[in-house]
């Protein structure tokens, strides 16, 4: 993969071509021409001009797709690894998947509080729309979830979604940090379970933003 600054100079240096090879016809056009065709000289040079305009247009770079960043509570995929790790691998560098390991305890609280803080300090060094997976959260359909995320692409807005460990997450820890809610099901399921489902409507939600045929309504 092209690096950006290297596309931009190579982008650059093609429609330098491009103009270049363009300029020369319309000189050698002109140079063709008997006196007092400025008509036809004015011609070539607007189409010039015109086809100079569209390829730059073509050569300006896509907006860089949105960085979703997923915080799970966990110390592994287990039934489910294969499933997330292929659709992880299907969108690349636009999904980044961090583990933070459970805390082994015999209090719940204990464990609720610690795993909390955590989170809290994994999202210090993170940028974006931060949403919790909570089974009290709003509920979406695949339309709501896709124009969720093509909002935030068009605002260039990176997101994070935690998946908290098997006590959730200490809400009073959390009321500092600017957050929604999200409820993937009404059902109890593995934590594993949800970061699969939520995985697969990312790349369903990326497939319907790009048009193929993945989604059918």
């Amino acid at each position: 993969m092209v690096e950006p600054p290297i596309r931009l100079e190579l982008m650059t240096a093609g429609l330098q071509n491009r103009c270049s090879t363009n300029w020369a016809m319309v000189a050698s056009e002109a140079n063709s021409m008997k006196k007092g065709s400025l008509v036809k000289i004015f011609l070539l040079f607007f189409s010039f001009l015109y086809d100079s305009l569209y390829n730059l247009v073509n050569l300006i770079p896509l907006r860089p797709p949105i960085m979703i960043t997923i915080l799970a509570v966990t110390d592994g995929f287990k039934h489910f690894g294969e499933a997330i790790n292929e659709y992880g691998k299907r969108l690349g560098k636009t999904i980044n998947l961090k583990p933070i390991k459970p805390i082994s305890h015999t209090n719940p609280e204990y464990i609720k509080v610690k795993e909390t803080l955590n989170i809290k300090e994994s999202l210090s060094k993170l940028t974006g729309t931060i949403i919790l997976l909570d089974e009290r959260g709003k509920g979406m359909n695949t339309r709501e979830f896709t124009d969720m995320l093509e909002d935030g692409r068009n605002q260039s807005e990176d997101f994070v979604f935690i998946i908290g460990g098997s006590y959730g997450v200490d809400l009073e820890l959390f009321q500092d940090i600017q957050h929604k809610t999200l409820r993937i099901s009404d059902f109890v399921m593995p934590h594993s379970l949800a970061l699969l489902v939520l995985i697969e409507q990312i790349y369903r939600a990326h497939e319907i933003m790009k048009g193929s045929g993945y989604h059918h309504n």
